[in-house]
């Protein structure tokens, strides 16, 4: 009798510590969102984060792009080093007098013609020397003066005083590690003279300074602002 209605009684599933008994209501299903204080909350939230992180990416952003324009005037002070060897040790003649760049005289060197342009140019040109009031600017030739001058562009300028006309010879410099080749520029040529026209300080593009290559090859950034002499007077001849 016993094991007769023992085995018809209905078992039970075994219960579960995750097993949840509800009792159900008739009707629709309420469900709670947020307030309007909590939804603000989260806006500000956001905005105080994006405040800090915005400027930290924007500062790596510019970090890679100074470690490529680093790069660029690397691979400039390599080209003017074998173009150096080919002309009897001697630098680029003037660029005014011979019509042609630097960036021209080293494309068989180079073979790029974006080497030239700083990734942190903004990507507008100038072909006046004397235009002071336009800054962060890259330039381009023929100019004004020049008409019949070589087309070019670029980013970067070289140091006028390694330029007379014929070219200067590398055996003149006497502190190669502190004398100025290439840097950023708003002009294609900056010297002492030219310094009172700011090529160099119009183009402190990186964090308010300057990539400078130097003449025995190895480049570097300079704070324009705080030391802007270093850039061009840098150079040491006899």
């Amino acid at each position: 009798m016993h094991s007769y209605f023992s085995s018809t009684r209905r078992s039970r599933p075994p219960a579960t510590p995750f097993s949840v008994r509800a009792r159900t209501r008739c009707g629709p299903v309420v469900t709670r969102g947020f307030t309007l204080i909590e939804l603000l909350v989260v806006i500000a939230i956001i905005a105080i984060l994006a405040a800090i992180l915005f400027p930290v990416f924007a500062r790596a952003r510019e970090n890679a792009r100074r470690s490529s324009c680093q790069s660029n005037l690397k691979q400039i002070g390599l080209g003017i080093m074998q173009y150096t060897q080919d002309y009897d040790e001697r630098f680029l003649p003037n660029q005014d007098l011979s019509k042609i760049t630097f960036a021209s005289t080293l494309q068989p060197y180079i073979k790029s013609t974006q080497i030239f342009i700083c990734p942190s140019a903004p990507g507008s040109f100038k072909n006046e020397k004397d235009d002071s009031k336009v800054e962060n600017v890259s330039w381009f030739t023929p100019t004004t003066l020049i008409p019949d001058m070589v087309a070019a562009r670029g980013s970067y300028g070289m140091n006028g005083n390694l330029t007379p006309p014929g070219g200067l010879s590398q055996a003149a410099l006497t502190k190669s590690a502190e004398t100025a080749m290439f840097f950023d520029a708003s002009w294609y040529e900056a010297s002492d003279a030219l310094l009172m026209e700011t090529p160099v300080r119009e183009a402190a593009r990186h964090f308010d300074g300057t990539d400078v290559c130097y003449a025995d090859g190895h480049v570097k950034w300079m704070n324009t602002n705080r030391n802007p002499q270093s850039i061009v007077f840098g150079v040491n001849l006899p």
